[in-house]
């Protein structure tokens, strides 16, 4: 009776080894994915960063100077624009001075 017992207990002390042991053995994996998984998502960081200089940063560059031409243009013809008013304006003026007035000036 006393070696069945036996057996059971060193069984028992056996199982109670390979649970601790594989316990063990998941901690050490699970230490190593998230070891893994980190490096992956730092890398994934580092590589979206440099992405976004290489990529976003010349598209940006140029759109922003195409919209200072732009500006640029713009306010070229706002000037070219005014100019010509000014202009027009005193023709206009004159022409309605001529139109209205008589001949040799204002009668008087």
């Amino acid at each position: 009776m006393q070696t069945a017992i036996d057996q059971v207990v060193a069984s028992d002390e056996s199982a109670r080894d390979a649970v601790a042991e594989a316990r063990a053995r998941a901690d050490a994996l699970l230490e190593q994915a998230g070891k893994e998984a980190a490096a992956v998502v730092e890398t994934s960081r580092r590589r979206i960063a440099q992405l976004e200089k290489t990529e976003t940063g010349p598209i940006i560059s140029t759109a922003e100077e195409e919209a200072k031409q732009t500006l640029d243009r713009a306010e070229q013809y706002i000037q070219r624009l005014r100019a010509t008013v000014a202009e027009r304006q005193d023709r206009i003026l004159d022409e309605f001075l001529a139109a209205v007035l008589p001949p040799g000036g204002p009668a008087g």
